[in-house]
């Protein structure tokens, strides 16, 4: 009986039991597209075999072109490699190895060890062996001989067996590195020096406008203002007014803008109102986009070294100026001294040339001749009392004087030099001034040199004017004239020495211009002022000192100056001692005038034959004698008069030599008293008598 096979039942599939369903149907999918794709392979596979013999020809030709690009790239690579096999035998390396190691060629299978002794790398050897010991890479850094910078890195060798057949070193150039690192250290140690030396400048920033917007601690130090006070203000806060009054800040900033950096050197003012010179950079500051955003200034205080370089300025100034007047100081001694000099030697060849000269001829001359020699004396005094007052050495010798009378003789001296100029002498003298305490002699002396000097630029007709007052303890001369004046450039040195408004080489007047100087400073010296005034040139001049001098009450103040009588010498053995022919005879002449009888001598030598023949009663010897001094001569005349107990015999002492040193040899030798040359026959004549009434 056949069996019917009966349909399945339909079932209504619920959503969940639907899914289930597209599962199954996906995977029934991919196992026939499997087994289709595995049967599509197996038609495309069944191609002819390719013989064993081509595979391994193809394989050897792959080696072939695998060796020769490794041999391409070992000789163009420029890093330096060396294959050495287990017992240190060079297998192959890189052309750039000989820039380190001296190999070549003809090395490749000699051992290493051979050629090492040629190597600068002396731990190259136990390096390497090292590293076949260890199996371990080892770095080193080594400098080749042309001074570059490697870093030596040995391998192990691995055959493909991973079998140690050698090392493989590699020279690694790192010389840019290193030069890197060096430039790195030198740029930190320069940085380092700045932030250190920081601290002597000021740095500030400042916006746009400006306005500082940082202030560092240095600023601080250096200017005085704190951060909280300068933060907003204006470059112009450390501006000095004058800075100010010229709108130096904004001129800056457009500089900066202009050059974007200037360098500056300029008086700055701190907070407490002190200056100092400050030199720094100011510079703008300017963005990526090159858009200004501010500036800065670095600034520091440099007041020491402005204090010196004005003082050297100043120096070399006054060097040259120094240099100036004494070349100008020589030439015009020059002229004040040839030129009396001049009618000195003219007048003495004219009287001596003719015999039968008038009287009134010979008189012309010898006033000549006195003038002359009177000139070249008030230059020579003016000389030494210059020296003096510089030294230090000049002394006042003060004295009750009654003051008219000095001044009245004082304008005796000039009034004969103005009516020979033609220039008309006024005074003005006030009754009151009465007795001063002063030295007469150096009061004169100003007087002298103030009124001489305006006879000489008051041309002829003009007027000269003598005024003396008293005003309560002080006594106020006057000095005025209606010269030639004295401009404004000129007026603030008419006091200085050697100083004279004549042009070089158009000389008007004589002198050394000291006349001025040295009043100005014996009035000083009195405790005193001087001044000068003029309004210009053509317009005269006033020359005004004011003296401490209160009156005193006394009857010992001294007379007006006595005619001077010549003393007599009559009777008195003079012994004479002088080198000097001319001298010499000048000096009998003066003696034998007085009525003494004069023993004469050349030498010293010659003096001690005429001392011990004849018994003189007065001494006068010149100081240069030649080769026995006049100090040696009155030593000599001491000890013999010491030897034999006689009372020394006055001795006065001549000489040109003015200053203290000889003065007080001479005294010390042995001399009781001591006249400068040239004499005043009166002065000598009158100290000669004086001494003699001492024995």
């Amino acid at each position: 009986m056949k069996k019917t096979k009966t349909p399945p039942k339909t079932r209504t599939l619920t959503p969940k039991s639907s899914v289930r369903s597209k599962k199954i149907s996906r995977r029934f999918d991919k196992k026939n597209t499997a087994a289709a794709a595995k049967k599509s392979s197996r038609q495309r596979s069944t191609k002819p075999a390719v013989p064993k013999s081509n595979r391994l020809l193809a394989r050897v030709r792959d080696l072939e072109a695998t060796i020769h690009d490794l041999n391409s790239l070992l000789k163009s690579t420029e890093i330096a490699v060396l294959f050495l096999d287990r017992d240190l035998r060079i297998r192959r390396f890189t052309p750039a190895v000989r820039d380190l190691l001296p190999i070549e060629e003809s090395d490749t299978g000699k051992s290493l060890v051979q050629i090492a002794r040629k190597f600068s790398d002396r731990d190259l050897i136990n390096d390497v062996r090292a590293v076949l010991k260890n199996i371990t890479p080892f770095d080193a850094e080594v400098v080749s001989n042309s001074g570059r910078a490697y870093v030596r890195r040995a391998l192990p060798y691995r055959s493909s067996g991973n079998r140690i057949d050698g090392v493989v070193v590699t020279f690694i150039d790192i010389t840019r590195l290193k030069l890197a690192e060096t430039a790195l250290r030198t740029s930190e140690e320069r940085h380092r020096l700045i932030l250190e030396g920081v601290a002597e400048y000021a740095i500030l920033i400042l916006d746009q406008d400006g306005r500082f917007v940082t202030w560092s601690k240095s600023a601080e130090r250096i200017l005085g203002f704190s951060q909280q006070e300068a933060l907003g203000e204006p470059l112009e806060l450390i501006y000095t007014e004058e800075d100010r009054r010229e709108r130096t800040m904004h001129k800056e900033l457009q500089q900066a803008r202009d050059n974007q950096s200037i360098t500056e050197e300029r008086w700055h003012l701190r907070k407490d109102g002190s200056r100092f010179w400050g030199t720094g950079v100011f510079s703008a500051l300017y963005d990526e986009m090159n858009r200004l955003y501010g500036f800065v200034k670095v600034l520091r205080d440099n007041t020491d070294r402005k204090i010196v370089e004005e003082a050297l300025h100043k120096a070399k100034t006054d060097a040259e100026n120094a240099n100036s007047a004494k070349d100008h100081f020589l030439a015009n001694i020059s002229h004040e001294l040839r030129t009396p000099l001049s009618a000195t030697l003219l007048w003495a060849k004219l009287l001596s040339a003719q015999e039968d000269a008038s009287p009134q001829q010979l008189k012309e001359g010898l006033e000549a001749i006195e003038k002359s020699a009177k000139e070249q004396q008030a230059l020579i005094e003016d000389l030494v009392d210059t020296s003096r007052m510089v030294a230090g050495k000049l002394r006042l010798q003060p004295k009750e004087i009654a003051f008219i009378p000095l001044v009245q003789s004082a304008l005796e001296v000039v009034r004969s030099a103005a009516a020979e100029k033609g220039v008309v002498l006024d005074e003005a003298l006030d009754p009151k001034v009465g007795v001063v305490r002063a030295d007469p002699m150096r009061m004169k002396q100003v007087l002298g040199n103030l009124l001489t000097n305006a006879v000489k630029f008051t041309p002829p007709s003009g007027r000269v004017t003598l005024a003396v007052e008293r005003q309560g303890d002080q006594i106020e001369i006057r000095v005025s004239d209606t010269g030639q004046g004295i401009s404004k450039e000129f007026l603030s040195r008419v006091f200085d020495r050697f100083t004279q408004a004549d042009p070089s080489g158009v000389r008007h007047t004589g002198g050394l211009g000291l006349g001025l100087s040295i009043a100005r400073q014996l009035v000083e010296m009195h405790g005193g002022l001087i001044s000068a005034k003029s309004d210009g040139l053509a317009k005269g001049s006033v020359f005004t000192v004011r003296l401490p001098f209160p009156e005193i009450i006394s009857t010992k103040a001294a007379l007006p100056p006595q005619p001077r009588k010549v003393p007599s010498l009559k009777g008195l053995q003079v012994l004479l001692v002088e080198d000097v022919e001319e001298t010499r005879k000048a000096l009998i002449a003066v003696l034998t005038e007085a009525g003494a009888n004069v023993i004469p001598a050349d030498s010293a030598q010659h003096a001690l034959e005429e001392f011990n023949r004849v018994r003189a009663d007065l001494i006068l010897s010149d100081i240069g004698l030649g080769k026995i001094s006049g100090h040696e001569l009155i030593q000599q005349i001491r000890q013999w008069e010491k030897a034999r107990k006689t009372p020394p015999l006055p001795a006065l002492a001549l000489t040109a030599y003015a200053d203290e040193k000889n003065r007080a040899m001479a005294l010390a030798s042995g001399f009781q008293q001591i006249l400068v040359k040239p004499v005043d026959p009166v002065v000598l004549l009158t100290t000669l008598l004086a001494l003699h009434a001492t024995r």
